[in-house]
C-alpha cells in the first residue's frame, strides 16, 4: 500500500451512531446521494448513499467534535456481534488512508464508523472513482464513488446553511 495517510481516527461509542440516526433531517438530494442535517451532533451535514449490495455509506461532519466521519453498514454483515475497534484501510484509486474504525451495531445494521480530522479524505472522495475498504478479517469491499463530487458540493452548501 503506497501513499498511506493516517486519518486521525479516535474511538467514538456506539451511542453516537444511534443518536445520530434519530436526529437526521433530510436536507436535499444530489444524484444518487441524499443530504441530511444531524441535530444530534451540532447540525452536522452528511451525505448518504445506498448500494445494490444493501450497504449504506455515510460521510459527513461532526461539528461538536471538530471533525468528520465515514461509516459503512449493511444488514447482511451478521458476523459483527460485538463492539470493538479495528484498523481499516480505505483505498481511493490508489491513495490509501488508514485508521481506527469502531464496529457499529445499530438494530439490524452492522458495520464500521471512523472519525477523521484529515480534510484530504473529502478531497480524495471528490476526485476518485472507487473506494475499497480492507479490514482485518474479511474480504475487501468496493464502492463506486460516482456522483460523489456533486454530493460533496451539496454537503458544503448544507454546511454553510446550518453551521454559518
Amino acid at each position: 500500500m503506497n501513499n498511506l495517510v493516517w486519518i486521525g481516527a479516535v474511538v467514538l461509542g456506539l451511542s453516537v451512531s444511534q443518536a445520530a440516526a434519530e436526529d437526521l433531517k433530510k436536507w436535499g438530494d444530489a444524484g444518487t446521494w441524499q443530504v441530511f442535517v444531524d441535530a444530534g451532533v451540532g447540525n452536522g451535514c452528511l451525505i448518504e448513499r445506498m448500494f445494490d449490495d444493501g450497504s449504506r455509506l455515510r460521510m459527513g461532519d461532526l461539528p461538536d467534535r471538530d471533525g468528520n466521519f465515514l461509516s459503512v453498514v449493511n444488514k447482511q454483515w451478521t458476523g459483527i456481534d460485538e463492539v470493538e475497534t479495528v484498523i481499516v484501510h480505505f483505498d481511493l484509486d490508489g491513495v490509501v488512508f488508514g485508521g481506527d474504525v469502531d464496529y457499529v451495531i445499530d438494530g439490524d445494521w452492522r458495520g464500521g464508523f471512523a472519525f477523521f480530522n484529515n480534510p484530504a479524505l473529502f478531497s480524495e472522495f471528490a476526485r476518485k472513482n472507487t473506494m475499497t475498504i480492507t479490514g482485518p478479517a474479511n474480504e475487501p469491499v468496493s464502492y463506486s464513488l460516482k456522483g460523489t463530487s456533486n454530493a460533496l458540493k451539496s454537503l458544503e452548501k448544507c454546511r454553510k446553511e446550518h453551521q454559518g
